[in-house]
């Protein structure tokens, strides 16, 4: 049976799928931005939703939900194509080198948005709940195996998606390229990751749900005195696992993924709380708790932020989009057991 975590975890799901039906707010692995339930959808802030750099030969999926008989007109079509609008939804192709504008109207209202298509370079195979720094999945202990791909040139990061092949599922269709696998036994586990004519072999290792026992936060000094804090799972061996998907709350602030602080040993302490998504048939782990020296860093891009409301509970939206993002990965491997 079912303990009431669970109950409830199942229900903010459902909750979740039907605000993502609504289209009350778009989520997407490729980039930070969520638009919220209460934020009015213009051209404007659909043309604010691009990235500045795309790879060539990737695609994303542009939201037009909100938008009244929106038209969307790329003035390069050699490098940016766009298809038809279907289902308040966009694909556009990144089919040439250059530099092209995307006009997004309805009506009078018209805004555009400057893009870049670029050569990839290299990509990399990272965990996929984790920005800014992102984590590398090889060398790690991962529950829910799952990856993200990323690409990247050498001015830096080149976003879009359906260009990595694997023998893994894909998770999400066009947007980024976010892979899982819920057949993996325990233990040390490979996966090839084929981008055109580069071939990536990643090593890690699979753990399963039960045996991961508490919930442990890990602080790494990233320089300058910052220091970065995640929470991972730890199981009775020690082994520290990842792609649990946790939240945290420091003081009344709330963060998903992970955080960073200035590190100060003259300011208050702080208290923060790990927690995470419960979406394992053993329950949720317990809380786990640490002190901290000093002031969280909202311009980080920590995964997503948001100030707690009165009572002190987690912010609906930021938990229901790393449940969202977990539900992308997880449904087809844990639904059947936990709902």
């Amino acid at each position: 049976m079912l303990n009431v975590s669970h109950r409830s975890a199942c229900l903010l799901l459902l909750a979740a799928a039907a605000v993502a039906v609504s289209g009350c707010f778009n989520l997407d692995f490729g980039s930070e931005d969520i638009q919220g339930c209460g934020t009015p959808i213009t051209p404007e802030s659909v043309a604010m939703s691009f990235q500045d750099r795309y790879a060539l030969g990737a695609t994303t999926i542009l939201s037009v939900t909100g938008l009244d008989a929106p038209e969307i007109i790329s003035s390069n079509p050699e490098v940016v194509s766009v298809g038809p609008v279907q289902d308040n939804r966009v694909t556009l192709n990144f089919v040439g080198v250059g530099e092209a504008s995307i006009r997004v109207s309805e009506g009078d209202d018209v805004a555009t948005a400057r893009l870049e298509v670029a050569q990839l370079e290299r990509f990399e195979v990272l965990l996929p709940f984790y920005t800014d720094p992102p984590l590398p999945l090889a060398g790690r202990a991962v529950i829910d195996p799952a990856f993200q791909v990323r690409y990247f040139d050498r001015y830096g990061r080149l976003y879009g998606g359906g260009l990595a092949e694997t023998t893994w599922e894909r998770s999400s269709g066009g947007v980024a390229d976010v892979f899982h696998n819920p057949s993996l036994e325990s233990g040390p586990q490979q996966v090839e990751v084929r981008v055109g004519d580069r071939l990536s072999v990643i090593e890690f290792e699979a753990v399963a749900h039960d045996e991961v026992g508490a919930l442990w936060i890990l602080e790494t000094d990233i320089g300058q005195g910052r220091i970065r804090v995640d929470a991972v799972g730890i199981t009775a061996s020690g082994t520290q696992v990842w792609n649990i998907a946790p939240y945290f709350d420091v003081d009344g602030q709330f963060f998903v993924g992970s955080f960073e602080y200035l590190h100060d040993p003259d300011a208050n302490p702080s208290t923060v709380i790990a927690e995470s998504i419960p979406l394992s048939i053993n329950g949720p782990l317990d809380p786990a708790k640490k002190t901290i020296y000093g002031s969280p860093v909202w311009e980080t891009k920590a995964t997503y932020a948001a100030a707690a409301p009165t009572g002190g509970r987690a912010p609906l939206m930021a938990i229901i989009s790393l449940l969202l993002m977990t539900l992308l990965i997880r449904v087809g491997v844990r639904s059947r057991s936990v709902c």
